[in-house]
């Protein structure tokens, strides 16, 4: 598998969630490599239910390049290109952009139209919790 394969794979941020709780030493060089969300990725490790899975997620995708190049080389120097090849074969990529610990305002008006562009373009999130002040519906993803 070639570091350009890595780079533009879809499951690359699954892969990266499925060895942070696999190999310790990839965690701790990942935290290295990113340090803003080192606590995140140092909790996704830990918790399959922790919502800062979504940040370590989103950020691998912002950061495709860098992430893609440090997972091949890191996959390189420890021997275990092949075994990674059979995980990006077998990883399942997100199916949509997550909104997970984000914050959306609509209106009541047009809640409808609201839930069918979260339908339509299959935004993902575990659950959403609703506010409501006044006209205005405040959306709350976890």
């Amino acid at each position: 598998m070639t570091q350009e394969e890595i780079v533009n794979s879809k499951s690359l941020s699954s892969v990266v969630i499925s060895l942070l709780s696999i190999d310790e030493s990839f965690k701790n060089e990942l935290k290295v490599i990113a340090p803003s969300i080192a606590a995140d990725i140092e909790s996704a490790a830990t918790n399959p239910n922790c919502t800062c899975r979504n940040k370590v997620v989103n950020y691998v995708i912002m950061n495709a390049a860098q992430i893609g190049a440090f997972l091949y080389n890191f996959a390189e120097k420890t021997n275990t290109l092949l075994n990674l090849k059979h995980m990006f074969l077998t990883a399942t990529p997100p199916e949509g952009p997550t909104a997970s610990g984000r914050v959306a305002k609509t209106t009541i008006k047009e809640w409808p139209e609201f839930v069918k562009k979260l339908t339509n373009e299959n935004i993902q999130f575990r659950q959403l919790s609703t506010s409501i002040v006044g006209e205005d519906v405040y959306v709350f993803f976890i």
